[in-house]
Protein backbone atom coordinates (compact mmCIF):
# COMPACT_ATOMS: atom_id res chain seq x y z
CA UNK A 1 0.00 0.00 0.00
CA UNK A 2 1.08 3.20 -0.97
CA UNK A 3 0.89 5.38 2.28
CA UNK A 4 2.76 2.38 4.66
CA UNK A 5 5.72 3.81 5.06
CA UNK A 6 4.48 7.50 5.21
CA UNK A 7 3.65 8.57 8.54
CA UNK A 8 -0.06 10.52 8.91
CA UNK A 9 -0.04 14.15 10.19
CA UNK A 10 -2.68 16.37 11.09
CA UNK A 11 -3.13 18.25 7.37
CA UNK A 12 -5.73 20.99 9.45
CA UNK A 13 -3.42 23.83 9.17
CA UNK A 14 -2.59 23.24 5.00
CA UNK A 15 1.32 23.56 5.55
CA UNK A 16 2.54 23.58 1.73
CA UNK A 17 -0.69 24.23 0.49
CA UNK A 18 -0.76 26.64 -2.90
CA UNK A 19 -3.83 27.40 -2.80
CA UNK A 20 -5.28 30.99 -3.18
CA UNK A 21 -7.42 32.28 -0.13
CA UNK A 22 -10.47 31.38 -1.88
CA UNK A 23 -9.66 27.71 -2.51
CA UNK A 24 -8.39 27.54 1.51
CA UNK A 25 -11.66 28.02 2.17
CA UNK A 26 -13.30 25.43 0.08
CA UNK A 27 -10.58 22.98 1.62
CA UNK A 28 -11.53 24.06 4.82
CA UNK A 29 -15.27 24.23 4.58
CA UNK A 30 -15.30 20.54 3.29
CA UNK A 31 -13.38 19.00 5.61
CA UNK A 32 -14.76 20.56 8.70
CA UNK A 33 -18.50 20.13 7.65
CA UNK A 34 -17.36 16.31 7.15
CA UNK A 35 -15.33 16.17 10.56
CA UNK A 36 -18.98 17.64 12.34
CA UNK A 37 -20.88 14.84 10.01
CA UNK A 38 -18.69 12.01 10.70
CA UNK A 39 -18.18 12.69 14.79
CA UNK A 40 -14.24 13.93 13.81
CA UNK A 41 -14.78 17.54 15.18
CA UNK A 42 -11.39 17.99 17.54
CA UNK A 43 -14.08 20.25 19.49
CA UNK A 44 -17.81 21.41 19.21
CA UNK A 45 -18.22 24.10 16.39
CA UNK A 46 -19.85 27.03 17.95
CA UNK A 47 -20.86 27.78 14.60
CA UNK A 48 -22.46 26.40 11.84
CA UNK A 49 -20.89 25.78 8.42
CA UNK A 50 -20.76 28.92 6.31
CA UNK A 51 -23.31 28.59 3.73
CA UNK A 52 -21.70 30.72 1.16
CA UNK A 53 -18.48 28.87 1.64
CA UNK A 54 -20.11 25.66 1.26
CA UNK A 55 -22.02 26.89 -1.77
CA UNK A 56 -18.41 27.95 -2.98
CA UNK A 57 -17.68 23.98 -2.43
CA UNK A 58 -20.24 21.99 -4.15
CA UNK A 59 -18.68 22.82 -8.05
CA UNK A 60 -15.33 21.23 -6.76
CA UNK A 61 -16.96 18.30 -4.97
CA UNK A 62 -17.17 14.46 -5.70
CA UNK A 63 -18.23 11.32 -4.40
CA UNK A 64 -16.82 7.75 -4.96
CA UNK A 65 -18.01 4.09 -4.34
CA UNK A 66 -14.89 1.46 -3.79
CA UNK A 67 -15.61 -1.14 -6.44
CA UNK A 68 -12.80 -3.85 -5.61
CA UNK A 69 -9.72 -2.99 -4.30
CA UNK A 70 -7.56 -0.46 -5.39
CA UNK A 71 -10.94 0.74 -7.54
CA UNK A 72 -13.33 3.14 -7.17
CA UNK A 73 -16.21 4.89 -9.32
CA UNK A 74 -17.38 8.24 -9.46
CA UNK A 75 -21.03 8.71 -7.86
CA UNK A 76 -21.50 12.32 -8.02
CA UNK A 77 -19.67 15.47 -9.54
CA UNK A 78 -19.51 19.06 -8.97
CA UNK A 79 -19.87 21.03 -12.09
CA UNK A 80 -16.20 22.22 -11.97
CA UNK A 81 -15.45 18.60 -11.96
CA UNK A 82 -17.24 18.43 -15.40
CA UNK A 83 -15.91 21.01 -16.91
CA UNK A 84 -12.32 19.65 -16.04
CA UNK A 85 -12.59 16.61 -17.96
CA UNK A 86 -15.13 18.20 -20.33
CA UNK A 87 -17.65 15.03 -19.95
CA UNK A 88 -19.92 13.40 -17.31
CA UNK A 89 -17.15 11.67 -15.38
CA UNK A 90 -20.38 9.71 -13.08
CA UNK A 91 -19.96 5.59 -13.51
CA UNK A 92 -16.18 6.51 -14.55
CA UNK A 93 -13.30 5.31 -12.69
CA UNK A 94 -12.10 8.20 -10.30
CA UNK A 95 -8.51 7.72 -12.69
CA UNK A 96 -10.57 10.05 -15.35
CA UNK A 97 -9.03 12.95 -13.65
CA UNK A 98 -5.76 11.96 -13.79
CA UNK A 99 -2.41 11.27 -16.48
CA UNK A 100 -2.24 7.42 -17.44
CA UNK A 101 1.25 7.77 -15.37
CA UNK A 102 -0.95 9.12 -11.66
CA UNK A 103 -3.89 6.81 -12.01
CA UNK A 104 -2.33 3.69 -10.19
CA UNK A 105 -1.21 5.90 -7.81
CA UNK A 106 -4.01 7.56 -7.06
CA UNK A 107 -6.37 4.55 -6.85
CA UNK A 108 -4.15 3.33 -4.02
CA UNK A 109 -4.47 6.59 -2.16
CA UNK A 110 -8.03 6.06 -1.99
CA UNK A 111 -7.76 2.71 -1.01
CA UNK A 112 -5.47 3.62 1.31
CA UNK A 113 -7.98 6.18 2.56
CA UNK A 114 -10.47 3.48 3.03
CA UNK A 115 -8.13 1.00 4.90
CA UNK A 116 -6.42 2.89 6.96
CA UNK A 117 -8.46 5.18 7.22
CA UNK A 118 -6.95 8.72 6.51
CA UNK A 119 -8.04 11.89 5.15
CA UNK A 120 -5.52 12.66 2.35
CA UNK A 121 -4.20 15.61 0.58
CA UNK A 122 -2.93 15.12 -2.53
CA UNK A 123 -0.62 17.83 -4.31
CA UNK A 124 -1.41 18.01 -8.41
CA UNK A 125 -0.02 19.72 -11.28
CA UNK A 126 -0.30 19.43 -14.85
CA UNK A 127 2.43 20.57 -16.87
CA UNK A 128 2.63 23.05 -19.45
CA UNK A 129 0.73 22.12 -22.79
CA UNK A 130 0.31 23.36 -26.19
CA UNK A 131 -1.98 26.53 -25.37
CA UNK A 132 -2.02 25.75 -21.72
CA UNK A 133 0.21 27.71 -19.08
CA UNK A 134 0.92 24.82 -15.99
CA UNK A 135 -1.43 24.40 -13.09
CA UNK A 136 -1.28 23.24 -9.81
CA UNK A 137 -4.28 21.48 -7.31
CA UNK A 138 -4.83 20.35 -4.45
CA UNK A 139 -7.08 16.91 -3.84
CA UNK A 140 -8.65 16.04 -0.71
CA UNK A 141 -10.15 12.36 -0.10
CA UNK A 142 -12.42 12.02 3.01
CA UNK A 143 -13.56 8.61 4.14
CA UNK A 144 -17.19 7.59 4.53
CA UNK A 145 -19.26 4.75 5.75
CA UNK A 146 -21.57 3.09 4.11
CA UNK A 147 -25.34 1.95 5.39
CA UNK A 148 -24.00 -1.15 6.55
CA UNK A 149 -21.11 0.63 8.55
CA UNK A 150 -18.02 -0.18 6.08
CA UNK A 151 -15.96 2.37 4.57
CA UNK A 152 -16.63 1.96 0.81
CA UNK A 153 -16.93 5.64 -0.14
CA UNK A 154 -15.27 8.83 -0.09
CA UNK A 155 -16.20 12.09 -0.21
CA UNK A 156 -13.69 14.78 -1.54
CA UNK A 157 -12.66 17.74 -3.89
CA UNK A 158 -10.37 18.59 -6.21
CA UNK A 159 -9.73 22.83 -6.51
CA UNK A 160 -7.11 24.78 -8.79
CA UNK A 161 -4.91 27.39 -7.71
CA UNK A 162 -6.66 29.55 -10.54
CA UNK A 163 -9.67 28.95 -13.33
CA UNK A 164 -9.34 26.42 -15.95
CA UNK A 165 -9.74 26.88 -19.60
CA UNK A 166 -12.47 25.51 -21.01
CA UNK A 167 -9.75 22.25 -22.21
CA UNK A 168 -9.85 19.16 -21.07
CA UNK A 169 -6.68 18.59 -18.23
CA UNK A 170 -5.98 15.95 -16.40
CA UNK A 171 -3.49 15.51 -13.22
CA UNK A 172 -0.36 14.64 -12.07
CA UNK A 173 0.86 14.07 -8.55
CA UNK A 174 3.29 17.16 -8.20
CA UNK A 175 7.03 15.25 -6.82
CA UNK A 176 7.68 18.96 -5.56
CA UNK A 177 5.34 19.41 -2.65
CA UNK A 178 4.63 16.84 0.29
CA UNK A 179 1.52 14.80 0.45
CA UNK A 180 0.07 15.00 3.82
CA UNK A 181 -2.70 12.62 5.43
CA UNK A 182 -4.58 12.53 9.03
CA UNK A 183 -5.18 8.58 10.28
CA UNK A 184 -8.30 8.48 11.59
CA UNK A 185 -7.70 5.03 13.47
CA UNK A 186 -9.64 4.92 16.99
CA UNK A 187 -11.75 8.22 15.91
CA UNK A 188 -14.14 7.41 13.17
CA UNK A 189 -17.01 5.79 15.06
CA UNK A 190 -19.99 3.76 13.74
CA UNK A 191 -22.60 6.48 14.39
CA UNK A 192 -25.39 3.58 13.16
CA UNK A 193 -24.74 2.37 17.50
CA UNK A 194 -25.69 3.92 20.57
CA UNK A 195 -28.80 6.43 21.46
CA UNK A 196 -30.18 8.17 18.57
CA UNK A 197 -28.78 12.08 18.82
CA UNK A 198 -29.94 15.11 17.00
CA UNK A 199 -27.53 15.13 14.16
CA UNK A 200 -25.45 18.86 13.66
CA UNK A 201 -26.29 20.61 10.58
CA UNK A 202 -24.14 19.77 7.88
CA UNK A 203 -23.42 19.01 4.10
CA UNK A 204 -26.13 17.48 2.44
CA UNK A 205 -25.46 16.26 -1.28
CA UNK A 206 -28.40 15.52 -3.80
CA UNK A 207 -27.86 15.40 -7.42
CA UNK A 208 -30.13 17.01 -9.97
CA UNK A 209 -30.95 15.70 -13.51
CA UNK A 210 -27.73 17.34 -14.96
CA UNK A 211 -25.56 15.50 -11.93
CA UNK A 212 -24.00 18.96 -10.23
CA UNK A 213 -24.17 18.88 -6.64
CA UNK A 214 -26.59 21.05 -4.66
CA UNK A 215 -27.11 22.14 -0.84
CA UNK A 216 -30.70 20.98 0.19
Amino acid sequence: MFMNDTPCADISSLKGAILPPEGLDILRSVEHDWRRMSGNAARPAVLGPDPFRMDLALPHTFILQRTAPGAARVRVAGQKLHDMVQLDPRGMSFGVFFSEGARETVLELVETALTLPAIIRIPLHSPRGFGRKPHRAEALLLPLRDAQGGLSRLMGVIVSERPLRMKALHWDIDPSRSLHCDQLEGAFPDRRQGPRTTAPTGLRLVVDNAGVLETG
